[in-house]
């Protein structure tokens, strides 16, 4: 690394070549980065989901999940088995180990399903398998209106020809409509027509099927022709399936329509979709895995005119949520963060060294550093995302820390009279080996992170490499770039008059001979041009110059002068007294230490996004009207208390495709807020929640909460969730009550729910088997009966313009819509006879559950909670002391899960992982002074910083959190570098002949302005991200506040403990006989 330096002085072109080289490469990578909210982040779960229209929960965990759960646990690297048995689905969540290959567990569970399918009913839908990706969820989410469009007309819109139009778009993998009706021809059969006509819906959906065919006959050869032949007898429009003959009566034929209701109708609704009050459809854009989120969500913006223009009448399309535009909200804001940084970094540096050329010389490392770190980020498949761009940010006051001390050090020299090249050298190469282990103290603290398991390892990731690539970087160009700009522009004042003489030559010669060599219009011209740019520059200079120079320059000087020297009177004074002034530090970190356990804990940080949803539950059962009417209730008071709404969509009902597996059922709906941007209203998204739903609390039957969405937690709840485990439902659900009632009581524990609370209604219909016997009947024959009348039967598809629809063959309503009727309802025995089903059997009122848990194949109770005015940590610990104080019968026990568990296992492993980061640093500075002794003084810098956190963290009200944890890690290879260039420096001076006193207060003293140059440009270059200014700021503020907290006083106790501890320690290393220098001077001392 000393030649290194050498060889760009000597060599400045070939230095200056290869950085313009290696910028190309940064720009080049910057061009091929992808744009993302998070970092590439597979959550190890998989979910198998499957539907099964009708069954009630407890038929849904007997006949699907408990078969599937019990072929798929067994996989390898499975730790937890969730299951959740509700109305008509099962979903089960297989948790694997962090680390685990998805795609090969993905299909490992598909080869499991191929097995189990056998034993699920045939009429099951097929098991959906998915896992989960943050950055796969939609990228844009449309809306569909309309005032003369029905809801059927909508949803065939959007599935006909928006959503064509959307997957020709460069980048968009697929999308999916919801709300609305769908299309679907209904054949309603009374019991009255039934017995008339001796037709079951069964024998009529069986001939529906039948008449509709279209098979492949084969080939047929006639002389040198072949052809295809088909035989065509699909239904080609809805009356043809009225006039379908299903029976022969008397020799007359009877139709479909004589006996039955053919209309071109709906499916039942299970669910609706209301945007601003108005009945509508949603489509979710989906992009595909390699896109750009960023510009496939601009594509698709750039088509909403065309694909407007396409649509009939007044169909308007609408944006819902653009995550494009959070995206690039978030990233401008970090961009605008770290040009201010840069900006407060580069008047530090005019302020300090007073000289233009100076931050010149160190402000060149920042654009150097983090441009070259793009293609070291491209290389290794990094995106661009809001943690990498966090940590590019906070990077910026640490690049130039390195370039800070060769610089200073360069300056030094030059002052004792060496001209620039030597001065340059010389300068380099004594702070080369500091520069170097101090860089590699900060990399080092960064390895333990990459090890971390779980979310905050693998999204954390990307800001360690981010941090780490820049760093190096930076210290590469501070051993070259530096010395060599130095060798260059760093001029003696007999130099600068000298320059001055010959450029007032060359502009007498220019205005008196130039015109004669180019011809007078010409030289008009450029001068019209040039003159005005030069004088400008030449001017403004000269302003600035002076005003550093004799203004901001001086007084600095003049204040960094006398600080010094009180500084050195004063360590002068302290060594005398060092004992005193470590015990000092010591009391006073104790005595800040307790402030600890009253920060509170969070897993993230909440991040206000412009939007927010409310979720809305109405009691098991109810009908998806009633719900509505609900709905609308909440839309309305929403509408008039949240005047900084922009949109407002209700999605209530059961939920299609994959979103239902999070769906509780179709007694729950969700309206979701889009707001207008931060900078343009006064209330934050918290506050306007907080008052939304005091005001919420007027609509009865209703349980309202808000959705806290993060995509950083889907294995978790937000809230608190307590399980409860044991085998008996009934003892269960009275532990349940009481744990209500003890969490209600708690301060901050809001809206407590259990899965016991409400029973989902039910009609259990209870088989005579004797009588069924009997009657030459099964009870098959009869359930089967039931699903076909009540349910329907599936008869056959519609093809209409290419479009399957659904024929369905029901019981009328009126037959059907009421226990009584359903007690009426007409049964075929085998000899034609038709007797009702309440001589078959008894039909009787239930409560059943709602929702059926299993964990690990066991059933389980959940109690859950929200959190007001509260953190996670708190709450948690509160819950936990008051279910330490039940009296637990044997076999029941209980777990606090959820965001809780997850955020206790990063804790403890960022822990773990700061605890490593601290023996690394210290291994690498053993390393660098060859002693176990003197790297101990500088670590314990790390404690003093930690002063600095408790009371930044407790000043500012900032939770911990995973990224301060981040944040304190990475303090942690800070804080010693200032330890670092001082023990280092005190030493050299002790190879000089120095007395250990003499060298401790020299040192000190001259490694003064640098340290405080540096720690002001790590600290002011952090505080734009500290401030939470803009979009998105909330995620990497707790980082920056950590780190500003400890730095600061660090710095500010490290410059008189360090001394002091310094010298009790070398004094007894001495005392027992070792050397307590071994160190040589790096440089050979130039003769004055």
């Amino acid at each position: 690394m000393k030649a290194l330096a050498k060889k760009a002085v000597e060599r400045p072109v070939t230095f200056f070549m290869t950085s313009l080289i290696v910028i190309g490469f940064g720009l080049f990578g910057l061009s091929n980065l992808r744009l993302n909210l998070y970092p590439d982040v597979s959550f190890p779960t998989i979910t198998v989901y499957t539907t099964y229209e009708g069954v009630a929960p407890g038929d849904m965990e007997t006949l699907v999940t408990r078969p599937i759960e019990e072929q798929v646990g067994s996989i390898s690297g499975v730790r937890e088995v969730q299951s959740s048995s509700k109305q008509g689905a099962s979903v089960i969540k297989l948790r694997f180990n962090w680390g685990t290959n998805l795609y090969q567990a993905e299909s490992d569970v598909r080869k499991e399903l191929d097995f189990v399918r056998r034993t699920i009913p045939d009429d099951a839908e097929q098991p959906i398998v998915f896992s989960y990706d943050p950055n796969q969820e939609p990228v844009m989410v449309l809306t569909l209106t309309s005032d003369t469009q029905s809801p059927r007309e909508l949803r065939t819109i959007a599935k006909q020809d928006l959503e064509q139009q959307l997957e020709r778009i460069e980048g968009v993998a697929s999308s999916e409509t919801a709300g609305g009706y769908e299309r679907q021809i209904n054949i309603d059969i009374s019991n009255e027509q039934m017995r008339t006509y001796g037709l079951t819906i069964g024998t009529i959906a069986s001939k529906l099927q039948a008449e509709n065919i279209q098979v492949p006959a084969g080939e047929l050869i006639e002389g040198r022709t072949i052809y295809s032949l088909r035989t065509i007898g699909e239904f080609k429009n809805v009356d043809q399936i009225r006039n379908t003959i299903i029976a022969q009566q008397d020799g007359n034929p009877v139709r479909l329509n004589d006996v039955a209701t053919v209309e071109d109708g709906i499916a039942q609704p299970i669910g609706n979709v209301h945007v601003n009050g108005k009945e509508g459809v949603i489509v979710n854009v989906y992009r595909q895995s390699d896109a750009n989120v960023v510009t496939t969500a601009n594509g698709v913006t750039g088509q909403l005119d065309t694909m407007q223009d396409i649509l009939p009448g007044d169909v308007s399309v609408d944006v819902l949520t653009n995550k494009a535009n959070f995206i690039q909200s978030s990233i401008n804001n970090l961009l605008w963060t770290g040009l201010q940084a840069v900006i407060l970094v580069i008047l530090i540096l005019l302020a300090f060294l007073h000289s233009g050329r100076s931050a010149l010389i160190i402000a060149i490392s920042i654009p150097v550093s983090i441009i070259s770190t793009f293609s070291i980020m491209d290389w290794t498949n990094l995106s661009l995302n809001i943690i990498s761009l966090s940590g590019l940010t906070l990077a910026v006051g640490m690049v130039v820390d390195d370039a800070v001390v060769v610089l200073e050090n360069i300056f030094r020299f030059k002052e004792e009279g060496h001209n620039r090249k030597e001065a340059s050298i010389f300068g380099a190469q004594e702070v080369a080996v500091p520069v170097v282990i101090s860089t590699l103290t900060t990399l080092v603290v960064f390895i333990p992170i990459l090890f971390v398991p779980g979310i905050a390892g693998f999204l954390f990731r990307d800001l360690a490499l981010t941090i780490s690539f820049a760093l190096i970087v930076s210290s590469l160009v501070a051993l070259s770039l530096i010395p060599m700009m130095s060798s260059i522009l760093l001029d003696t004042e007999e130099e600068k008059e000298e320059k001055d003489i010959y450029l007032k030559r060359l502009l007498d010669w220019s205005r008196g001979n130039i015109w004669k060599r180019i011809g007078i219009a010409p030289l008009l011209l450029l001068g019209v041009i040039v003159y005005p740019i030069y004088w400008i520059f030449r001017v403004a200079k000269r302003k600035a110059g002076w005003f550093f120079s004799n203004k901001v320059g001086p007084a600095l000087d003049n204040f960094l002068v006398g600080i010094e020297k009180a500084y050195s009177k004063r360590i002068d004074q302290l060594l005398n007294n060092s004992g005193k002034v470590v015990i000092s530090a010591l009391v006073l970190f104790l005595i800040t230490l307790p402030l600890f356990n009253v920060l509170g804990g969070e897993f993230f940080p909440t991040v206000d996004d412009n939007s927010f949803i409310l979720d809305i539950q109405r009691e098991p059962g109810v009908s998806l009207f009633e719900l509505g009417r609900s709905i609308k209730q909440v839309e309305s008071i929403v509408d008039k208390e949240v005047p900084e709404a922009e949109l407002i969509v209700a999605d209530f009902g059961d939920k299609e495709g994959i979103e239902g597996a999070d769906n509780p059922g179709g007694y729950q709906g969700t309206i979701r807020v889009e707001l207008i941007a931060q900078d343009q209203r006064q209330r934050s998204e918290s506050q306007i929640v907080s008052s939304l739903l005091d005001q919420l609390e007027t609509v009865a039957g209703t349980n309202i909460k808000e959705v806290q969405q993060d995509p950083l937690r889907p294995e978790g709840e937000s809230g608190l969730v307590v399980q409860l485990y044991g085998y008996e439902h009934q003892v269960k659900e009275q532990l349940a009550k009481g744990i209500k009632k003890d969490l209600r009581e708690l301060e901050g524990i809001v809206n407590v729910f259990s899965t016991a609370d409400q029973g989902r209604p039910e009609l259990r219909v209870t088989m005579d088997r004797e009588r069924i016997s009997r009657l030459g009947m099964s009870t098959s024959d009869v359930a089967t009966a039931i699903s076909n009348a009540v349910k329907g039967n599936l008869a056959t598809n519609y093809v209409d313009q290419g479009i399957e629809f659904e024929v369905l063959v029901q019981l009328e309503q009126n037959d059907k819509a009421s226990v009584q009727a359903l007690r009426s309802l007409q049964i075929q025995t085998p000899n034609d006879n038709w007797v009702p089903l309440s001589s078959l059997a008894t039909i009787e009122r239930y409560s059943g559950p709602t929702n059926i848990l299993r964990i690990n194949q066991e059933r389980v109770t959940e109690v859950s909670a929200d959190l007001s005015g509260v953190d996670l940590k708190t709450a948690s610990s509160r819950a936990r002391q008051q279910l330490e104080q039940i009296n637990w019968p044997e076999g029941y026990r209980y777990e606090i899960s959820g965001s809780a568990e997850d955020q206790q296992d990063s804790f403890n492993f960022l822990f773990i992982a700061f605890i490593i980061a601290g023996i690394l640093t210290y291994m690498v500075m053993a390393s660098q002074f060859e002693s176990l002794v003197e790297p101990f003084i500088i670590i314990l810098t790390i404690p003093l910083a930690l002063t600095g956190v408790i009371l930044m963290l407790w000043g500012t009200g900032t939770a911990i959190s995973v990224t301060s944890l981040v944040g304190l890690i990475l303090l942690s290879g800070i804080v010693v570098n200032n330890g670092i260039v001082m023990i280092d420096y005190i030493k050299i001076l002790q190879a000089r002949n120095y007395s250990r006193h003499e060298a401790i207060v020299e040192g000190a003293t001259r490694r003064l302005r640098p340290i405080l140059m540096t720690a002001f440009t790590t600290i002011l270059s952090m505080v734009p991200l500290a401030l939470e200014l803009g979009s998105g700021s909330e995620t990497w503020s707790p980082m920056a506040r950590t780190v500003i907290g400890g730095l600061t006083m660090s710095t500010l106790l490290m410059l008189f403990v360090v001394p002091c501890l310094y010298k009790l320690i070398n004094a007894m290393v001495e005392n027992f006989g070792f050397d307590a220098v071994h160190k040589q001077d790096p440089i050979a001392q130039p003769e004055g």
